[in-house]
């Protein structure tokens, strides 16, 4: 005696179709953050010589403790980094202007509207 059960072709493509689309989104979903912050820094930064605009990258995703983070910044050696710490932090003649801090809390909440809409592309929800 054997038991023939119709139709679990399709639904093993589709658990491996899923399986596929889940597989990655997370790195999709924070880069999506990862892109509104960087044009809303890239705005908003001082504009010195125009260096620490046009030098200002996002990193690749990696995985820190079982979470995806992507760094936004300057490349090392790009004496660009250093800089951006003054108007920053301030110096012993000049007040800390907070560009970067008020940046990245006045795009949060564009940022987090992008991530959720990519997660719910991603993750195939319509809610």
């Amino acid at each position: 005696m054997s038991l023939e059960i119709i139709g679990m072709d399709e639904i093993e493509r589709n658990i491996q179709r899923l399986i596929r689309r889940v597989e990655g989104a997370e790195e999709r979903i924070v880069d999506a953050g990862a892109q509104v912050q960087y044009e809303h820094l890239k705005e908003n930064l001082p504009v010195d010589k125009g260096d620490m605009q046009k030098k200002l990258i996002v990193g690749q995703p990696y995985l820190e403790n079982g979470k995806t983070f992507i760094n936004i910044g300057w490349p090392e050696g790009s004496n660009v980094e250093f800089r951006a710490h003054f108007p920053e932090w301030g110096t012993v003649h000049q007040k800390p202007q907070l560009k970067i801090t008020k940046s990245v809390k006045e795009s949060h909440d564009a940022k987090v509207k992008a991530m959720l809409a990519v997660m719910r592309k991603e993750y195939g929800l319509n809610v």
